[in-house]
């Protein structure tokens, strides 16, 4: 019998519906409120009682005359769309589909599992008749016409949210490779050998973390952007899981068992600080820095952030003024000058933090072969790592050990972050 994924119940409820929480339209286009169809989703044996409950409808109202196999394989489309309808719900995203021909061409990833345009287009247009999704035209909100936006409506309910976090997703394609091109770039024989050891790294790791459970299981990949060297964070589904927004992130459970987070504080302006000033920052550093400038430390967080991340002065003052509707031009000024009287040897305005993600994807690549020899599963958040509670001062440890053993010296500190109404009986770290 399979293990449970989260304490969450049909009884609790995620107010995943809000209006506050609901994905906005105009964030169509900006990645982190949308998230790509997939079609290598595993389909579950037993039926959801969702999907029970509302094929009886689609079947009476599809626009299509099937009979016999076929209503076996409009069964399988509709149950494969709902479940990624039930991500994108969860994660408070909207879900970019392809609707054009061919996308769905032989050899295509949606013939090569099955699945074709007419099914797809029928069940979408009957959804959206019923008012059970909303569908945005592409042309609307990106440069890739032919996605689709979709959104389930407020008449799904929480069994669809239960579904996304028992969802898995097959472990097929590469783990390691390079998103983006940058222009004229070609890999160096040195890069390229980095992609073969990461494709290597990462097959060991997912072999690993496949006979284990968590919610929305699927593989983990180390994703370049640009050139290899750049970004290489270590990306997998369970990490779009939300945690601040709406708590269910701290609700999971890895093999049955209750998570806890280490991320690593400062994580950016410390790398930073390492290698540019030759020095460790204090554990609280926002903090001292919102003390010295007395400056909230929300803002500390958006200047740092987008100083470190944006390519010019210019594009991080508008994001830092976007990022909230009290950050200021002065605000930004003093932050700014601060930087430049205590830490001026960091790169700002340069969008160095593409380096800084890829050093974060080393040292969590780290962490995570430590722990397939230690038999602990490891699962990346960006920065962070979620391990079972009872690995919550390994994984402290191990992070330390990693972050020495890339960066030579390890000027680390780290924060566990606990389940809800849980106490540790002693304080753990390094």
């Amino acid at each position: 019998m399979p293990h449970k994924v989260t304490t969450l119940s049909n009884e609790k409820d995620f107010s995943i519906f809000d209006d506050d929480l609901k994905p906005k339209t105009w964030n169509l286009g900006k990645y982190k409120h949308q998230n790509y169809f997939s079609f290598n989703l595993k389909l579950p044996e037993v039926m959801p009682e969702e999907f029970n409950r509302s094929i009886s409808y689609i079947l009476e109202n599809s626009g299509m005359s099937l009979r016999g196999q076929y209503i076996d394989k409009y069964k399988r489309h509709y149950l494969l769309i709902l479940l990624n309808l039930a991500r994108s719900l969860l994660c408070k995203q909207w879900l970019l589909i392809p609707l054009n021909t061919a996308a769905y061409k032989p050899g295509s990833n949606p013939h090569r599992n099955g699945f074709n345009l007419r099914y797809m287009k029928d069940i979408l247009d009957t959804l959206h008749e019923a008012e059970l999704i909303h569908i945005k035209k592409g042309k609307k909100y990106t440069n890739q016409p032919q996605l689709t936006a979709i959104q389930p409506a407020e008449r799904f309910g929480i069994e669809l949210c239960l579904m996304a976090l028992e969802s898995t997703s097959e472990f097929v394609g590469d783990y390691a490779f390079l998103g983006k091109h940058n222009d004229g770039y070609i890999p160096t024989k040195l890069h390229k050998e980095q992609l073969i050891q990461d494709q290597h790294d990462m097959c060991i790791i997912n072999s690993f973390l496949k006979h284990h459970s968590w919610p929305m299981k699927g593989p983990m990949r180390r994703i370049y952007s640009g050139e290899v060297g750049l970004s290489g964070r270590i990306y997998c589904d369970f990490q779009a899981i939300p945690k601040r927004t709406i708590r269910i992130r701290p609700t999971s459970l890895i093999d049955g068992f209750p998570i806890a987070e280490v991320d690593i504080k400062c994580s950016h302006p410390r790398l930073a600080a390492q290698i540019f000033e030759g020095i460790k920052l204090s554990r609280n550093f926002y903090n001292d820095v919102s003390q010295d400038t007395d400056v909230f430390i929300t803002k500390v967080k958006d200047y740092s952030r987008v100083s470190l991340s944006s390519p010019n002065r210019q594009k991080a003052l508008m994001a830092f003024k976007d990022m909230d509707q009290t950050n200021t031009r002065l605000d930004f000024n003093i932050l700014e000058q601060w930087m430049v009287n205590n830490l001026p040897k960091i790169p700002l305005y340069l969008g160095w933090s593409k380096v800084a993600m890829n050093i974060e994807g080393e040292i969590i690549k780290y962490v995570m072969l430590k722990g397939v020899y230690e038999e602990k599963v490891v699962l990346p958040i960006h920065d962070a790592i979620a391990v079972k509670l009872e690995d919550a001062e390994w994984v402290a440890k191990t992070m330390h050990k990693a972050w020495g053993e890339v960066m030579g010296e390890d000027y680390c500190e780290v924060d566990i972050d606990y389940p809800d109404n849980f106490k540790p009986l002693a304080p753990l770290g390094p």
